[in-house]
């Protein structure tokens, strides 16, 4: 009898135009409050017959389709409500009570330990810097954006237009907030970043640098950087080169890291292929967006903007910042980021001035927790950094 009933609301879906697949049907036979009914006569007659798998199946279904859409409520609540430490709280608690409630699935335990680890590190993220994601470290940026959140980050530009010296300030922040960071460094050798790194953190000139002046003790020093970056967890890979290498080699090392980092895209090539760079900015955008679904993690990446300036334009003065546009692969770019920043800087082309501080602008040119916004900077040309 009871039998009859599940096939005969099975009949009915299939006469509405509806699909009768198990997440359906449970939903069905919750409504019409027959699944409980057909799974408890099966536990109190366990003599008779096992219980039937569909049966089963369809609890399993419902219990982690429950779980999930409760987790995806919570996400939702705390999108708008992640400075509300009361909500963030009594989120967690839900969550909580809800977790030791569920039917034991794996698939609904997973479900609510990501949401309740997500949860977890909001709070933290909102008490200790009163932010939604991950710090870069650069204030007014951060300000602009409420941190890196789970998705993919974008810093684009023009070549030598200033994205790895943001990206370098970024590096130090996370760092400097306990955060851990893998980067893979696709445009420039590791050396250089950790030399980068130095310089930044010790106001070096930019010069010495490039003319590789470097004394005795600073070479000691720089050493010494590159063995703080490993000690705070932090690793730079340079031996991946496809954006597929990539993508295996970080889902590997997935619970070494807080951030995942690439310098730069256009730089990650496909495996036996070479496309364009607009194919190939497109190829390796879908690969990241398949890549952050599962890792759950911020993933900071910059990109090239296209055409960049004649040295007739820069000297007319009247150049104008790139744009969303301007990036390769732009709209794809656009579609899928989180945040896209955009740096310039009004020198770009020229020689340094002799005061050695330009105007500069980072845009947050796409901000998924709040308005795009212009962040009026200077760039320090002498050390090669942007400044609030």
């Amino acid at each position: 009898e009871l039998h009859r009933e599940a096939w005969t609301i099975m009949q009915r879906m299939h006469s509405q135009g509806r699909m009768p697949d198990n997440v359906s049907l449970a939903e069905q036979l919750n409504t019409d409050d027959a699944l409980q009914r057909i799974a408890s006569w099966y536990e109190h007659n366990p003599t008779r017959s096992a219980l039937p798998q569909y049966v089963d199946d369809i609890r399993k279904a419902a219990a982690a389709r429950a779980a999930i859409d409760t987790c995806m409520e919570c996400q939702r609540k705390l999108q708008g409500d992640w400075r509300n430490q009361r909500a963030l709280v009594d989120t967690q608690l839900r969550l909580e009570a809800l977790h030791s409630q569920c039917q034991p699935t794996p698939t609904a335990d997973e479900a609510m330990e990501k949401c309740l680890h997500r949860i977890n590190n909001r709070i933290d993220r909102a008490q200790q810097y009163g932010l939604a994601g991950i710090p870069t470290g650069f204030a007014p940026l951060d300000r602009a954006t409420n941190g890196m959140d789970e998705g993919l980050h974008f810093i684009g530009g023009w070549s030598s237009g200033g994205k790895s010296a943001l990206l370098v300030s970024c590096l130090i922040g996370i760092a400097r907030h306990g955060y851990r960071w893998r980067m893979y460094s696709l445009d420039m050798p590791m050396d250089n970043f950790v030399t980068r790194i130095y310089q930044h953190s010790h106001h070096v000139s930019i010069d010495r640098v490039l003319r590789n002046d470097f004394d005795e003790g600073d070479r000691k020093r720089i050493a010494q950087t590159g063995a703080n970056i490993l000690a705070k967890g932090c690793a730079i890979d340079e031996e991946a080169r496809s954006i597929h290498s990539v993508c295996r080699d970080a889902w590997l090392y997935r619970d070494t890291y807080d951030v995942l980092i690439i310098d730069t895209l256009q730089s990650a090539h496909i495996d036996g292929k070479f496309p364009g760079l607009t194919e190939l900015t497109i190829v390796n955008v879908n690969a990241l967006k398949a890549l952050k679904k599962r890792l759950g993690k911020p993933v900071l990446v910059t990109c090239q903007a296209k055409d960049p300036p004649d040295r007739r334009e820069t000297d007319s003065g009247k150049l104008s910042p790139p744009t969303l546009n301007d990036l390769y692969g732009g709209r794809t770019i656009t579609q899928e980021a989180a945040t896209v920043t955009i740096v310039y800087r009004s020198n770009y082309g020229k020689e340094d001035p002799a005061d050695l501080h330009v105007p500069a602008t980072i845009k947050s040119a796409k901000n998924q927790n709040g308005i795009p916004v212009t962040i009026t900077c200077q760039w320090n040309a002498k050390v090669g950094r942007f400044e609030a």
